[in-house]
């Protein structure tokens, strides 16, 4: 008995074009430079909501406003936690000093 191999769903084949359209533009190991909310939270260990929270105290580093898109800069989040995370002010302070 021949076994029929489903045809991909639509669904399917708008993921792989996405996502192949992704790392065309990314490279295949380059990861982006700037981060929504949820990666941001995600690369700093805390919950989306708790990063939410960091924010409006101003406990986290400064976002950039991108086309209707708040972001944070890879880099200033690691930056971020090597100097343990201090306040907004004093992270803008130690960066400038830089």
């Amino acid at each position: 008995m021949e076994t029929k191999t489903p045809e991909p769903t639509i669904d399917t084949q708008t993921e792989a074009l996405t996502s192949g359209a992704h790392a065309a533009r990314t490279g295949p190991s380059e990861p982006p430079l700037l981060v929504g909310r949820v990666e941001a939270a995600r690369l700093c260990g805390v919950s989306p909501a708790s990063w939410d929270r960091l924010s409006a105290a101003g406990k986290n580093p400064g976002a950039l406003k991108l086309g209707g898109r708040v972001l944070w800069r890879r880099t200033d989040l690691l930056r971020w936690i090597a100097f343990d995370c201090p306040n907004r002010k004093a992270f803008e302070t130690l960066i400038s000093v830089d």
